[in-house]
């Protein structure tokens, strides 16, 4: 391999000159084109769509490059990984496919990253119905409880992938546990000893065009899962930094319903464990 070519590859991890937006997406029902305009995308983006079949394509709007890859299969990790190792913008941008960016996005992130060089992750706010939380700006002190999306993840791509950081494919929706793979995508970003800050101003929205799955179902399964995805993401005392967070929010309760959920979560933890 000749020096050119071998540098050709490589990418610079701390170049910030373009962002490109990885989207997960379930059985899309417009056109790729459409979902670009009506998501306001206004850079390159790689949209991976679960759908009934095995497809590649790619198109352009507005002069932008939009790739597109319907695959049959079902997983949110799974699906955030077909886009995300594929990207090839210098700042990755997670989506869903319930979200509208705001306009001069691209450049409200390419602004920061180059006024915080230091600065691997970035964690922005994302507009949601019914709620007007902003968080303050400084270093992140990550666990789940902090409640960070992927949505909210803007990223270095060369920089956190030759750290091997990707997204578990066993967590979120349409896996084995409900919920938490963006949990763990970031908690391998604080293992990996990549520096991450908050920053408080909004890129996008949700458009609150579907219900959550996250709180629904089986409130018991989704206590157990919480315990797995504390164990898994390596909190040492997980049962602890729950009971303080609720206690913090106001939710920690000596009742019996509260202790039960406690319970279910250290089955859960137990469980991981084994493994």
């Amino acid at each position: 391999m000749t020096k050119d070519h071998d540098q050709r590859f490589r990418g610079d991890p701390r170049r910030a000159e373009s962002v490109e937006v990885c989207v997960a997406a379930l059985e899309l029902k417009i056109s790729p084109e459409e979902f670009v305009r009506k998501a306001n995308i206004q850079t390159d983006c790689f949209i991976a769509n679960q759908t009934d079949r095995f497809e590649m394509e790619e198109t352009a709007v507005s002069g932008h490059r939009v790739r597109v890859m319907h695959t049959a299969e079902r997983g949110v990790g799974l699906n955030r990984n077909n886009a995300w190792m594929r990207a090839e913008g210098d700042i990755v941008l997670f989506c869903d496919d319930d979200m509208v960016y705001y306009d001069g996005y691209a450049e409200k992130v390419l602004k920061i990253f180059r006024e915080h060089p230091e600065a691997d992750v970035v964690l922005f706010n994302i507009d949601e119905p019914g709620k007007s939380e902003r968080r303050r700006f400084g270093k992140a002190f990550y666990t789940k409880k902090t409640g960070f999306g992927a949505v909210r993840i803007a990223v270095r791509r060369v920089t956190a992938q030759m750290h091997g950081i990707f997204f578990n494919l066993h967590f979120g929706g349409g896996c084995a546990f409900g919920h938490g793979e963006d949990t763990l995508f970031l908690s391998a970003c604080v293992r990996e000893g990549l520096k991450m800050l908050v920053w408080p101003e909004a890129i996008a929205r949700l458009t609150d065009e579907r219900p959550s799955t996250w709180a629904s179902g089986d409130p018991d399964q989704r206590f157990f899962d919480d315990g797995v995805l504390d164990a898994a993401s390596g909190a040492r005392f997980p049962i602890l930094v729950t009971a303080l967070s609720d206690l913090r929010h106001g939710k920690l309760r000596l009742s019996g319903a509260y202790l039960k959920t406690l319970k279910k979560e250290k089955e859960g933890i137990r469980y991981f464990r084994k493994i």
